[in-house]
């Protein structure tokens, strides 16, 4: 895999280390392609308890409904800390089909990072599935690593088909960001 640009490893050798933080699917409605973080967003409720995250398939455009995860990057056990990639998608809906010209023509790969850290506790979405819709839960992340082998352990059950949805139960979600893989733009997303 090529090196990350200049730009992501500044940014990895000075960023300090943050805990998780909670975002409800409410407070990613309508932004998900750009959200703050900001985790004022009130209480939520979770199936795994407190400090179980889940790591969405991002919604990159208001026009993206749909990929295809083509490769994870953290196996379930594994440490996530801020700025690891943990997959990689595929998409061809990440611009208006009347934009779609150059680097965005057909499909493109973006990797999806963590924004956060603690421990990949499960997948829930393996590499190479036909078609993920947005939102769907990918995967799950917990604060603590005895909690992570607990959860992997026991499996998990998450309570909602979408995150994005807000008619489905609420879920603490992983905060991402995603920039492309693949041409010669550098183009992020944050979650």
């Amino acid at each position: 895999m090529a090196a990350p640009p200049a730009w992501h490893q500044a940014r990895h050798a000075t960023a300090p280390r943050q805990p998780l933080r909670y975002m409800s699917s409410s407070s990613t409605q309508g932004s998900a392609a750009a959200s703050s973080g900001d985790s004022s967003g009130g209480s939520s409720s979770s199936s795994g308890g407190e400090g179980v995250y889940v790591v969405p398939f991002p919604k990159l455009s208001h026009t993206m409904t749909c990929g295809q995860l083509v490769k994870w990057h953290k196996a379930p056990g594994d440490q996530v800390r801020m700025y690891d990639v943990l997959y990689e998608l595929a998409t061809e809906e990440i611009a208006e089909p009347e934009y779609r010209v150059g680097d965005f023509a057909g499909n493109v790969v973006m990797l999806v990072e963590a924004q956060e850290e603690g421990w990949l506790a499960a997948r829930l979405v393996q590499e190479g599935q036909a078609v993920v819709k947005v939102g769907t839960p990918v995967g799950v992340v917990c604060e603590d690593e005895d909690q992570a082998k607990q959860l992997s352990r026991q499996g998990y059950k998450c309570p909602t088909g979408d995150v994005y949805d807000e008619q489905q139960p609420r879920v603490n979600v992983l905060t991402w960001q995603s920039y492309l893989k693949t041409g010669k733009k550098q183009v992020k997303c944050m979650g």
